[in-house]
């Protein structure tokens, strides 16, 4: 995975610590294997969106929570093009273009 998906995790780890859920506990309310929770979280495995969304509604947060530092910092504060490439070789970085 890319360093991102250790920033997501690393976010949401820190969110669910605040809002006092253990792993397991949290894992529970979001019906998934706490060993899965464990993997998002270190980075491991990615958040997809459709779990994300779950996430959001249970910590109470955006999905941009997940992309900013805690000062605000925007994503792009965080990747690097050298290191940070999708599975195409494209800068994840780079801005979606939407249609």
């Amino acid at each position: 995975m890319s360093a991102i998906d250790g920033i997501v995790g690393e976010r949401l780890r820190a969110r669910r610590e605040m809002m006092g859920w253990s792993a397991a506990e949290f894992a529970e309310k979001l019906g998934i294997d706490p060993s899965e929770l464990a993997a998002i979280e270190d980075g491991s495995e990615r958040l997809g969106p459709s779990l994300m969304a779950v996430v959001c509604q249970a910590l109470d947060v955006q999905p941009q929570y997940f992309f900013t530092s805690a000062d605000g910092e925007a994503s792009n504060g965080f990747l690097d093009c050298e290191k940070d490439k999708g599975s195409d070789g494209s800068c994840l970085n780079t801005p979606i273009k939407r249609h």
